[in-house]
């Protein structure tokens, strides 16, 4: 008579996909099992104390925790392992809803930034970041990506000091603001490096550097920033003649996304008045590492309307420094420094914002 040998698989060695099917219970088991001696060995591997709760299923049905001294918890998924969150990083992320939130598990144990003077955890969709001077911080998104993209905390920012939050009287963009300025995304253009705190703005751009606060305390290249600039211009355009004066208007709006450190022309105005006067302004700006924009207004008044006519009788210059998030009403007159009365009067109203 033969034996028939039958093998038996451990639970814990069949998966979803098997011809061996568990039930739902006996996967509860496996996973309970698995659950409990990962996050055993994360204990020991960090040399806490003993929990001071029983192995608990998550809020999302993904996975698993225990509680520690001082509420500091170690998380466990099966397609995650077992990383601990705690401190001022673990009550943030509890405050944005633990798994079921906004950046979801653990991916990371704390861990300490490169330079030490920060900790962290990264999660499924974002990061919170901790230092004794800035506290706890949520970043995520695009926001994130740039920030990443300019060498994290090592970078020229530093550490966030904010978590992201909207931006002040808008609706729809965001902001993180960090040690050594801000980044800000709207839902038309991303994100984008919007000012920089602490620089000196007459400074070229290309010399500019930051005090990386966050890293290692080195001088590290200011990344380019970003503004919205709208002009608003009206011109009233005076031909002075002997018995009656003509007049002429125009007015014009311009709207400029200023994202290089090189002048961008961002306005040209052309008024007439009568057969005889012409006035052209023409407005070039450049965004300055604080945030503040310098607009250089040319005013140039011609004898003759033509356009071809280089007859000029008048001009002026004036610079504008628009702070940031600011608006700015400017008025202006060129007149006729030749012969006549001619003259114009334009009114500009200039705003310089993040958004």
């Amino acid at each position: 008579m033969s034996r028939r040998v039958v093998t038996k698989t451990p639970i814990h060695r069949l998966d979803p996909g098997s011809k061996f099917k568990l039930s739902k219970i006996q996967w509860h088991l496996r996973d309970e099992r698995d659950a409990a001696a990962a996050i055993e060995a994360k204990r020991v591997e960090l040399g806490w104390q003993e929990p001071v709760s029983v192995l608990t299923g998550s809020s999302d049905g993904k996975g698993y925790f225990r509680v520690f001294p001082h509420d500091a918890l170690i998380m466990w998924r099966r397609d995650g392992g077992a990383h601990a969150v705690y401190g001022s990083i673990g009550k943030k992320w509890d405050d944005y809803g633990g798994v079921s939130g906004r950046l979801g598990w653990p991916i990371t144990d704390e861990t300490s930034t490169p330079a030490g003077t920060a900790r962290y955890n990264h999660f499924e969709h974002g990061s919170i970041y901790w230092s004794g001077s800035t506290g706890a911080h949520v970043i995520y998104g695009a926001i994130r990506d740039l920030w990443a993209s300019l060498g994290w905390e090592k970078g020229a920012l530093g550490l966030p000091t904010s978590d992201e939050i909207n931006v002040p009287e808008t609706d729809g963009p965001r902001r993180n603001t960090f040690e050594c300025g801000e980044i800000t995304w709207t839902p038309w253009s991303g994100a984008a490096v919007t000012r920089l705190y602490g620089v000196d703005p007459e400074e070229p751009p290309h010399r500019v550097v930051l005090q990386n606060l966050g890293g290692d305390s080195v001088e590290v290249p200011a990344p380019q920033v970003k503004r919205h600039l709208v002009i608003s211009a009206y011109m009233k355009v005076t031909d002075d003649e002997y018995f009656d004066n003509e007049h002429g208007k125009v007015e014009r709006r311009s709207e400029t996304w200023l994202d290089s450190w090189d002048p961008q022309g961002v306005m040209t105005l052309i008024g007439k008045a009568g057969g005889e006067v012409r006035v052209e302004l023409e407005a070039i700006a450049v965004p300055r590492p604080d945030g503040s924009v310098r607009v250089t207004i040319e005013l140039k008044l011609y004898e003759g309307t033509s356009e071809e006519s280089s007859d000029l009788d008048g001009s002026k210059t004036k610079v504008i420094v628009v702070p940031p998030d600011q608006i700015l009403q400017t008025p202006l007159r060129v007149h006729n420094d030749d012969e006549g009365g001619d003259f114009a009067d334009i009114s500009l109203v200039l705003s310089n914002f993040a958004v």
